[in-house]
C-alpha cells in the first residue's frame, strides 16, 4: 500500500509537470521522468490484476486549480487492433466530462519500422471541486460481459489563488550590483 501511495504522488508531481531537468531533483523526481515517454504522457497506475486490455496513459499540461476546468488527454494502446474499446472514467472529487467513451484503436503510423502498436486517444475535461490529491479512475473493457482493466490516474489540485509558477531559479552569474567580501575596506 506505500509503495502504492508513492507511485501515485511521483505520477502526480509528473503529471503537473513538478519534476524538472535540475540536477539535484531527488531519486523520486529522477524514476518520474523515467516514466514519461517522448510524447511527455505517463503511464497510469494499473489497478486490476491480470493481462490489460489496453494500456493507458495520460497527459495534463496544465496546473489543475480549484474551479478551474482542465484537459486530460488519454492515450490507450496495445500490440493488437482493438475496435470498441469501452472506457468509463470517474471520480469522487472531481467532474469528469464525457465520462465514457467508446474508442477504436488504430495502427500508429509512427510505430513504423519498430513493434507495431493501436492506439487512440480520448480527451477529458475536468473540474476539481477541492484542493489536494485526486483520482480519476479509468476502466477499459472491450464489452459488457469482458474482463475490464481499471486505472488510476493522480491528480494534484492547487487552491484556487495559489500562484502555480515555477519557483524562480538561482543565477550561477553573480550580482554585479554586489561587493566582493574579500576581507578588506
Amino acid at each position: 500500500m506505500k509503495h502504492l501511495l508513492v507511485a501515485t504522488m511521483a505520477l502526480a508531481l509528473a503529471a503537473c509537470g513538478s519534476a524538472g531537468d535540475d540536477e539535484a531533483s531527488s531519486a523520486g523526481a529522477a524514476s518520474v521522468r523515467a516514466t514519461t515517454v517522448g510524447d511527455e504522457t505517463v503511464s497510469a497506475v494499473l489497478d486490476s490484476q491480470g493481462t490489460p486490455v489496453a494500456q493507458l496513459r495520460f497527459l495534463i499540461d496544465t496546473q489543475p486549480v480549484v474551479g478551474k476546468p482542465f484537459q486530460m488527454r488519454l492515450t490507450a494502446s496495445a500490440t493488437a487492433a482493438v475496435s470498441r474499446l469501452q472506457l468509463a472514467a470517474d471520480s469522487d472529487s472531481l467532474l469528469v466530462d464525457p465520462a465514457r467513451a467508446v474508442l477504436d484503436l488504430a495502427l500508429d503510423e509512427s510505430s513504423a519500422g519498430t513493434s507495431r502498436s493501436y492506439k487512440a486517444t480520448h480527451d477529458l475535461v475536468v473540474l476539481a471541486k477541492q484542493s489536494g490529491l485526486a483520482v480519476v479512475t479509468v476502466r477499459l473493457a472491450t464489452g459488457p460481459d469482458s474482463t475490464e482493466t481499471v486505472y488510476s490516474i493522480p491528480v494534484l489540485v492547487a487552491e484556487a489563488g495559489t500562484d502555480t509558477a515555477a519557483p524562480p531559479t538561482v543565477s550561477d552569474k553573480p550580482d554585479p550590483a554586489a561587493k566582493a567580501d574579500n576581507g578588506q575596506p
